[in-house]
Parts: C-alpha cells; structure tokens; sequence
C-alpha cells in the first residue's frame, strides 16, 4: 500500500504511471508527497474507486485493468542491478540520483547555453539569460519543459541535446545514441518509460567515462573528480562534490 509519506521504488512507478494517463504533469519522485496524493485520487474518480489518495488493491486492480494496463509494482527497478551495469556502487548511484533530480525520473532541464552553442543562428529566438558569473540560466521559465518544447519547435536535434534528462540527469546526447539519432523517437521513449531511460542512460554515461568510474569506487569515492567529470569544471561554484558526498553519506546508513 502507498500512502502520504511512502517512499522507494513503488512510488516512483505510480508516479511515472499517473503522468503517462495525464493524471499528473510530473511523476516519478521517490516520496508520496502531496502531489502525487492528488493525482491519484484524480484517478480513483476516473477509474470510479474511493478516492481516499492511497493505493491499496483495490486502486491498483483498477490500474491494470483497460484502459490504463499498469504493470504492477514488480517491475520496480533494481538498484543494485543497475549500479553493477554502471560499475559503481549503489551508494554512488542513489548519491547521483538525489543530487541531480532528487528521485524524479521524469526531471527534464533544457540547457538555453548549450542549444546556443549548437545553433548561434537561433540566439534571438530562445529566452537565455546567464547566471551572476556563470553562463548557464538560473530561471525556471528558460529550463523548464516548455522552454525545450519551444527550442525543440526551431530545432528537435539541438533541443534534445541540449537536456538533461532523467534521474541521473544525463545530456542529450546519450538518449540520441540509444534511438538511432531520431530526437522525436527519443522523446517519445523517455516520456513512455522514464524509469527505464534513467537507468539506460545511467549506464551509458559511465560506461563511456572510465575516470568517473574509477573515481566512484575510490575507498572513499574521489567526490571532486567525479563531480568534475558528472558536472563539468564549475562543478564547486554550487557545492556539487560536497553535496555528492552528502548524500552518498545518507544512502550507506539507509
């Protein structure tokens, strides 16, 4: 049963269920909070079951039923499975996936920099406002999925490209290479199976970065190289390695 307050895997799937059916504009954090509340109790209404906000049998039974076709809670992922294809350890991986989206498999972050570095002839056609001493934004409204919808209108390779998607929060690029370079393809993926592209681009980064491989299973993880190879060289102007490390911390003692 999940209720307020739940955690783990099983959330994160209802979660990425509820947005697929258009019952949430997000999904797929590891909390029950009450977001995810309300979005299932807009399904119980929908599917004409006690809208109470939990998911016992009974509103589970409703979701595998047609039309909706939920695959039930066993296909939660495997976090040592996934941590042993990446070759680090899990600790590691929970500690990347904390930091960089805080558990929501779903977390897209349109890149205005990158995309204008891909495409200068489209400078004046994207909101893009540098950071104090930085050159990424800062603002929601230039990051979000609507500034990349709007950037994928003038240009669906470059916008794709220029994200970060997933959990794990893994550019572009990797989620091209795994659909042919067909950016519609990669997006209709991601936004099908969230979860599922987390873990497969979580994989490919570190299978194509042997240093930050080798840096996540130092005896302690090197926490400044592998925030340097995950985030790039600015990666102390935000406490990245040390918020790494944090929560690295946190997910050994759980």
């Amino acid at each position: 049963m999940l209720q307020l307050g739940s955690q783990g895997p099983d959330v994160r799937l209802w979660g990425r269920f509820l947005r697929k059916h258009g019952f949430m504009s997000y999904g797929g954090a590891d909390k029950f909070g009450t977001g995810l509340q309300r979005g299932t109790m807009r399904f119980q209404e929908a599917a004409g079951v006690f809208g109470d906000g939990i998911v016992g049998p009974i509103t589970t039974a409703a979701a595998k039923a047609d039309p909706y076709r939920f695959d039930g809670f066993e296909a939660a992922a495997d976090e040592q499975s996934l941590a042993d294809k990446a070759g680090i350890p899990p600790a590691v991986l929970e500690a990347v996936r904390k930091v960089e989206s805080g558990g929501d498999s779903s977390a897209i972050r349109f890149e205005p920099h990158i995309f204008v570095r891909l495409r200068p002839d489209l400078r004046g056609q994207i909101d893009y406002t540098p950071g104090d001493g930085v050159v990424w934004s800062n603002r929601t409204k230039e990051t979000n999925r609507q500034a990349f919808e709007r950037a994928r209108r003038l240009d669906a390779f470059a916008a794709v490209k220029a994200s970060s998607w997933g959990a794990f929060q893994v550019l572009g690029q990797h989620l091209l290479d795994e659909h042919d370079g067909r950016p519609d393809k990669a997006v209709e993926a991601f936004d099908d199976e969230p979860e599922t592209q987390s873990a497969l681009l979580l994989v490919r980064w570190f299978m194509a970065n042997p240093r930050a491989r080798a840096s996540a299973n130092s005896k302690p993880p090197n926490f400044n190289e592998l925030a340097r190879c995950y985030n790039g060289p600015h990666y102390a102007k935000h406490d990245y390695h040390r918020r790494l490390r944090s929560a690295w911390l946190k997910a050994r003692k759980s």
